[in-house]
């Protein structure tokens, strides 16, 4: 069963397309060391475009913090949804049975002084200062390692 087909005739034009981010003044040290890299993220199709470069830095801050935090949570959907949408009395006569859960966190910090303006011919002239920080966990809930993730 042959149908009829509709066509049409359409005009395309190439026009030129860009993304533009506008960044502090780049000295000669970070220039020379200016990476650009693309791919395609084939799962969304998308590109994705990386300008990366290296920067001269003072480390400011370099701190670790441990905490251990506890929390009670419900021991079923069921637990949960008395918790969450039952009335007070109802859960006067029938508690909200729950388990007490605790985590231990330790989280290392950097902060560094960034100078992405540094010019190496002139060492006196770093230019502004930008601020990176940086953190990593080391060690998450169950005492797993996340530091090799």
């Amino acid at each position: 069963m042959l149908t009829e087909m509709n066509m049409e005739t359409i005009l395309l034009e190439r026009k030129r397309y860009a993304v533009c981010k506008m960044s502090p003044r780049i000295g000669h040290f970070s220039r020379s060391s200016l990476r650009y890299d693309e791919q395609e993220e084939f799962e969304m199709d998308r590109m994705i475009s990386r300008l990366e470069m290296d920067v001269l830095t003072r480390k400011l801050v370099d701190k670790t913090y441990e905490t251990v935090e506890t929390y009670k949570l419900p021991t079923s959907w069921w637990q949960h949804l008395k918790r969450d949408y039952f009335p007070e009395w109802f859960k006067r006569k029938w508690p909200v049975k729950e388990t007490e859960h605790t985590v231990k966190l330790k989280v290392e910090f950097e902060r560094y002084a960034t100078y992405p303006e540094a010019d190496i011919e002139m060492p006196n002239r770093f230019g502004e200062m930008y601020l990176y920080e940086n953190f990593r966990v080391l060690e998450g809930p169950g005492g797993k390692n996340y530091e090799s993730y």
